[in-house]
């Protein structure tokens, strides 16, 4: 199996100011991995863990004050779950995977410019496709498609519970000042993911899709919220991947799996609305528990273990490199060369 879904809320600008923990979410978030964790606690960890990445997506995206809104959710993790399978059936075409990628990331970039649904396809398709690419067997990427969707049905229907309240006076920014900008991005973005994606697929790794992910949900046009979210996942892949090997290697109990996927999840998700950068923390592990769980021994576990962190350190690499310097760079000379006045 390859990596769990790591889907920011919808936005490719700055958080806004103020964010920070939520208890709403947070509580929505236990309601909604309840069942994932009393099946991992009853012994189907496998089984258990896709269920919680499930309800991730969606759980991520929040309450929203409308409850007509709500069923956004539900749409978010069919794209999601689509974008995977597209990338499960392109693993096996190394060359159309490496082109496809690049093709989706300019192409969305440019769809954001103009409409909101753009920055969906940019911010969770698109990595999801990068996903894909590490699951091998589209029947696998299928059976985790249909579990995102009906996590995502499960949070929808909980989410209903909430009353309504007033929205946010003031809209998000738009992501990018012009559709040149963003062509600009398009292309930084997919030849970074390209890269990633390209060297991992040539070195034949058994996640290729791991380091283009981490490209994609990483790079931002705005450079400090592209620092910090290039530290914050680091860090919490880090930590992620220490926690299941901790767990797994050393006492694989489904009780103890089961309440650490509960506990990072509500943290999750009811921080994601603050400037932590924390989704890969359960993700890491969820992903980790998903792929070894039963079926590794020492040995591979460790080798997972340091591939899950230096790939996701490199695609970090990658998305500052391009993110900061050479869309910067770019930028400022199409700036020169356009006249003014």
């Amino acid at each position: 199996m390859g990596a769990a879904p790591d889907a920011p809320r919808p936005g490719a600008g700055r958080r806004p100011a103020g964010g920070g923990w939520k208890w709403r979410d947070a509580i929505h978030a236990a309601l909604s991995v309840l069942p994932a964790v009393v099946l991992i606690a009853a012994g189907h960890v496998v089984p258990g863990a896709a269920a919680a990445i499930g309800v991730l997506p969606a759980a991520l995206v929040g309450i929203t004050p409308a409850r007509c809104g709500r069923v956004l959710a539900v749409a978010i993790g069919a794209a999601f779950g689509i974008g995977m399978i597209i990338g499960s059936l392109l693993s096996g075409q190394p060359a159309l995977a490496v082109a496809a990628l690049f093709t989706a990331a300019l192409l969305a970039s440019l769809a954001a410019a103009r409409h909101r649904w753009g920055v969906l396809l940019l911010n969770l398709v698109v990595p999801a496709v990068a996903i894909g690419l590490s699951i091998p067997q589209p029947r696998e990427a299928v059976t985790l498609a249909v579990m995102i969707l009906l996590g995502s049905l499960w949070s929808w229907l909980l989410a209903l519970a909430w009353p309504t309240r007033p929205a946010p006076a003031a809209a998000a920014p738009p992501p990018f000042p012009d559709r040149a900008a963003a062509a600009r991005y398009g292309v930084v973005l997919g030849v970074a993911a390209a890269i990633a994606a390209a060297s991992s697929l040539a070195m034949s790794l058994p996640h290729p899709g791991w380091a283009a992910a981490a490209v994609l949900l990483v790079m931002r046009p705005d450079i400090g919220l592209l620092t910090a979210r290039g530290i914050g996942r680091a860090l919490a892949t880090i930590a992620g991947a220490v926690t299941a090997y901790a767990v797994l290697g050393w006492y694989p109990s489904p009780a103890l799996i089961a309440a650490v996927t509960g506990v990072y999840l509500v943290a999750t998700i009811g921080a994601g609305s603050s400037r932590r950068y924390v989704t890969p923390l359960a993700t890491a592990f969820i992903a980790l528990t998903m792929i070894l769980y039963g079926t590794a021994g020492q040995s591979e576990i460790r080798d997972t273990f340091w591939l899950r962190i230096v790939q996701n350190l490199y695609g970090v690499a990658l998305a500052v490199a391009f993110g900061a310097i050479i869309l910067p760079l770019w930028d400022r000379m199409a700036r020169t060369r356009t006249p003014h006045g």
